[in-house]
């Protein structure tokens, strides 16, 4: 039976997640309604991906019943109200892992996270919800990612870090064993972090430093 799916998000990495639901063995059983935004949307770049712009979260409430729903979006803080939003508007949040990726058998991928190709996640692991986990980033044993963490291509973490809830880490970046980052903090492009990090903080640099007053 097919399911009716749609993208909140309409931009590069909304797009993105749409070519890794067409690759996923699910796909034929998935109804794809299109893209739902509350910005100015590129309707030519949609056309070129076969999709269509259904409107903005305000008619969430009118899809059909049992409809799924992605958050191509990569900001924590706004993937957190959309989350919010569309599940109160009675949709399900729908998981997406990208068949070239592996995650161990004993790890946990939170409800609407999204792994893309090339990740690599070990054993013991556990992503909350609505988590986003980009190209070619491995993740160490006994690793902890809380909601709304976003991570881009090319991060290295460590061994039994833990990643607060809403944090970025930038591509490129290394997050050394043992390392513990605070909420709604930011991890900055190829940064080396070897301590913790605060709520609120911003490091960037190798070794990783502080860049902004902690809130």
């Amino acid at each position: 039976m097919e399911h009716p799916i749609v993208i909140i998000g309409a931009g590069g990495f909304g797009r993105h997640v749409l070519s890794i639901l067409r690759s996923t063995p699910d796909w034929d059983e998935t109804r794809f309604l299109g893209f739902v935004d509350d910005g100015e949307v590129n309707r030519e770049r949609l056309s070129k991906i076969n999709a269509k712009h259904l409107g903005t979260t305000e008619g969430l409430g009118t899809l059909p019943a049992s409809t799924h729903y992605v958050i191509g979006i990569g900001n924590g803080k706004v993937r957190e109200k959309l989350d919010k939003k569309a599940t109160e508007a009675g949709l399900y949040a729908y998981t997406v892992i990208h068949p070239d990726s592996s995650i161990a058998s004993d790890s946990v991928v939170g409800e609407g996270s999204v792994i893309c190709a090339g990740a690599r996640i070990t054993t013991n692991v556990e992503l909350g919800r609505q988590v986003h986990i980009n190209m070619n980033v491995t993740i160490g044993h006994d690793a902890n990612l809380d909601s709304y963490a976003t991570v881009y291509p090319l991060v290295a973490l460590g061994g039994e870090t833990t990643i607060g809830e809403r944090t970025t880490i930038g591509a490129g970046a290394t997050i050394n064993p043992l390392v513990h980052t605070g909420i709604d903090s930011y991890i900055a492009a190829g940064a080396v972090v070897i301590r913790n990090v605060a709520d609120g903080g911003l490091v960037a640099g190798v070794p990783a430093v502080e860049k902004r007053p902690k809130q």
